[in-house]
């Protein structure tokens, strides 16, 4: 072939042939107009009416509020009381006939802390309730409502959490963020905050209320996390955040029996017991390198936790049951010592009660006690007024139980073991965080079984 036909002929093609066309421009106005239809749900005041319809859809009307309501405060409410009743039953009219979304967000928490769990854990309609109240609390947030329903609302959900072990959830600590951040608003200075007889500014009743909880909570979170413990008296003091904002509490914590039983405020008496907790905490978690300092420091929280322990149950005596909470919080705080006190060295010149664990035997033996009493009354007993508190000492208990060598009485440890694993059992039927216990506690008895 010529060399000027060989050039002009086209060359093979290794593919096809493809032809790309530019898509038509969108319509600008529909877009505009789709945006919009998107967005129409999260307006404030929608949100706010999805709000109130839900709560008054899942909790059955007025009737259904108001038995809610009741039934928190008839049980939660006696160990843990971060609602003012008298204040909240004041209320309760106007919050059943035409709440606002703060309000019907804070009964749909009462109505997700009166819900048990399920054997296998927390039930389908909970685990929507729970989601249908954290997304609320974000929505409300969202909206610019300032409300101290919202407040209260988020510290119900975080004893849920609490209660029921719903980790890494339980350790958020933006109720703290949101208090500091309502201080400053003009909402803050009109509804959190009280003039007392000095002219100044003190937090109202309710607020000192909430922020006591948040302390209560974050600090108990210690005894879930051993690698971290809550510096709550560094983050979370209402002293500092008041001091920030110029401002003084107002609230000072019950020292003696009189004090409790003539302030009236157990919520105090709960910060207290949870401040020893995290001292008691501190010390198992961190210790010095000096052994005898350890030694001296454990003997010292011991000895200052029985104290405070014998004037909650000398001030208990006039009311039954008003502190049980703080007695289980410092059972946490004596019985987490005692674990790691196994492996003290105690010094010779300390009393022979602590040499021979006097304390530790009688301590645990009044949980065993305890654990066979709530056994042989399950028939007639109420979990609805169970606190998740007095759980922690009971695996605590065990533990140290199922880790005693030196136990002469083999038949009776296992009793007592055996006692506290039903009791957890039984306990799962309304706070989950038992059934974690109960996990744990089969894991290390089978494991020194085993060995």
């Amino acid at each position: 072939m010529p060399r000027d036909e060989l050039l002009n002929k086209p060359l093979p093609r290794l593919c096809r042939e493809c032809n790309y066309t530019e898509a038509a421009p969108p319509n600008s106005e529909h877009l505009t107009l789709l945006r919009s239809y998107q967005l129409t749900p999260f307006a404030p005041a929608l949100i706010q009416e999805n709000i109130k319809q839900q709560a008054f859809g899942l909790t059955g009307g007025e009737s259904g509020c108001r038995a809610c309501c009741i039934k928190y405060f008839e049980s939660i409410h006696h160990w843990f009381p971060v609602l003012s009743k008298p204040k909240f039953m004041g209320r309760l009219p106007e919050l059943c006939r035409a709440p606002s979304a703060g309000q019907s967000l804070l009964v749909l928490c009462m109505l997700l802390l009166n819900t048990p769990p399920t054997e296998s854990g927390i039930s389908g309609q909970a685990r929507s309730l729970y989601t249908l109240v954290k997304s609320s609390i974000a929505l409300i947030q969202a909206g610019y409502e300032a409300s101290l329903e919202l407040l209260q609302s988020q510290v119900l959900v975080k004893l849920f959490e609490v209660s029921h072990g719903i980790y890494p959830a339980a350790h958020d600590t933006n109720i703290a963020n949101t208090i500091r951040a309502l201080a400053s608003t003009s909402y803050g200075r009109l509804h959190l905050w009280e003039k007392n007889h000095e002219g100044g500014l003190v937090a109202t009743e309710e607020v000192a209320r909430i922020w006591q909880a948040v302390v209560i909570l974050n600090r108990y979170l210690g005894l879930q996390n051993s690698s971290t413990i809550y510096r709550t008296t560094e983050i979370l003091s209402p002293t500092q955040l008041f001091a920030t904002d110029g401002l003084k509490s107002g609230m000072v914590g019950a020292t003696s029996a009189a004090d409790l039983s003539a302030s009236k405020t157990p919520l105090a008496s709960l910060v207290e017991a949870s401040r020893l907790l995290e001292q008691a905490l501190t010390h198992v978690n961190n210790p010095t390198i000096r052994q005898d300092f350890n030694a001296a420091e454990a003997i010292q929280l011991i000895k200052t936790v029985i104290a405070y322990k014998h004037v909650l149950t000398e001030s208990e005596v006039t009311s039954p049951s008003r502190l049980a909470s703080q007695v289980d919080i410092c059972n946490s705080a004596l019985l987490s010592v005692f674990e790691l006190g196994n492996h003290l060295k105690i010094p010779q010149d300390i009393s022979c009660h602590f040499s021979s664990g006097l304390f530790r035997d009688a301590l645990i033996n009044e949980v065993v006690s305890a654990a066979k009493q709530f056994e042989g009354s399950l028939a007639s007993t109420n979990l609805s007024d169970l606190c998740p508190f007095s759980l922690h000492p009971i695996l605590k208990a065990a533990v140290i139980l199922a880790s005693s060598s030196n136990n002469s009485d083999e038949f009776h440890r296992r009793q007592s073991i055996e006692s506290l694993k039903s009791v957890l059992h039984h306990s799962s039927k309304r706070w989950y965080i038992a059934k974690h216990y109960f996990m744990e506690l089969q894991s290390v008895d089978s494991g020194i079984v085993t060995t």
